[in-house]
Formats: structure tokens, sequence, C-alpha cells
């Protein structure tokens, strides 16, 4: 399965103050996710980290797969 961790990354500088009041956070998850005992837990615990082109392409590449196992998931439960 896929489980969605969103962050919103970034460094600190005047640009991100102006852009968002949410900078300190969007720093803060930056120093936590580039953080080497942070990158090595996740992948201890065999955490894959995926974009959304991955996402797009698992979907369109198995596509046809999905909607067979969404169809038998319809019938079971009708």
């Amino acid at each position: 399965g896929v489980t969605e961790i969103i962050v919103h990354l970034s460094g600190e500088d005047q640009e991100i103050r102006h852009i968002s009041n949410s900078w300190r956070a969007r720093n803060h998850e930056f120093l936590i996710f580039t953080d080497s005992d942070t990158i090595a837990l996740i992948e201890s615990l065999g955490i894959h980290q995926i974009g959304w082109q991955e996402i797009k392409n698992l979907i369109q590449n198995n596509s046809e797969r999905l909607l067979d196992e969404s169809v038998d998931y319809l019938i079971q439960f009708c």
C-alpha cells in the first residue's frame, strides 16, 4: 500500500519568510527529513520514498489490474 506523508521542506531565508507564515515549521521539516538519523531510520524500516511521478507511473502501468481489483471489490460489497 501507499502511505502519504506531506512535508513542505524549505530553507531559512528571506524569500520563504515573505511567502509563508509557516516558514519555521517548513524549516523544521527540512531539518528533520534531511537529518542522517531520520534517513537511517526510514531506511531501516524499509520505507521507500517516492514522488507523485512514480505513483502516476505505477497507476498507468497497472491500471488494468487495478481496475479489475476495483471491480472485484465493488461486486463483493454490492
